[in-house]
């Protein structure tokens, strides 16, 4: 009797645990998905360009940092953590904008992952554009190829994959990036620019790669005054 006692406690025990474990999987499942630095685009603006592009932060705010980036370039992935930081600290309180340009120079898989970003937001929309910035430079900072980065992107934020290789079969956004960039004068990435009232794409005080945050918070005060 005392071992039947313990069967049932311990089966019990067990379904309570599998309930659990069902109800987490469920409540993540409805979840929206969270971007990895931990910010939250659902509460920043965001407008998308004629060419495609997006623009994240208060449609107002004076000045517009551009980046032009390629997801597999080292050095733009370690200055997705200066882009963090802007966006926390100048495009959330309304100082300034910010405008990503994928820039794909280094090969086919750049290109991929270029098609895989303009894509994700053809299904999700802005917020999913921005949550797809995050998911490609994590998996291209850890040497994932683009088919591989497009299954994981598509789990990660809930994307028909299916649909998603469809669209990139014809996608073609970052052809306006390059030339816009070669218009710039962009010859490497990361590339920084400034975009004031008039559109205009200014190189300001630095045209070198990678502009210190301390430099952009300086060149957007200089803005806001």
């Amino acid at each position: 009797m005392k071992q039947q006692q313990q069967f049932y406690l311990v089966g019990g025990v067990a379904f309570i645990a599998v309930l659990v474990f069902a109800f987490a999987v469920f409540i993540g499942n409805q979840s929206g998905a969270t971007a990895r630095s931990g910010i939250d685009y659902s509460k920043i603006p965001s407008t998308q360009l004629e060419d495609g592009t997006y623009v994240l932060g208060n449609p107002n705010a004076p000045i517009t940092i551009v980046e032009f980036a390629d997801f597999n370039c080292p050095h733009c992935q370690d200055y997705k953590s200066t882009v963090d930081e802007v966006i926390k600290k100048l495009v959330i309180p309304g100082l300034a904008k910010f405008e990503f340009r994928v820039y794909p120079i280094l090969g086919a898989d750049s290109v991929y992952y270029a098609q895989l970003l303009e894509c994700a937001a053809e299904q999700g929309g802005a917020e999913t554009y921005w949550l797809a910035h995050e998911e490609l430079f994590y998996h291209a900072s850890r040497g994932v190829n683009g088919n591989d980065a497009g299954r994981r992107m598509a789990e990660e934020l809930n994307l028909n994959y299916t649909d998603l290789l469809e669209c990139t079969r014809n996608a073609d956004q970052y052809n306006a990036n390059l030339e816009i960039g070669r218009s710039a004068d962009v010859q490497g990435t990361p590339a920084v620019r400034f975009r004031y009232a008039d559109g205009t794409l200014q190189a300001g005080a630095s045209a070198r790669a990678g502009i210190p945050f301390s430099e952009l918070e300086q060149i957007v005060q200089l803005a806001n005054q």
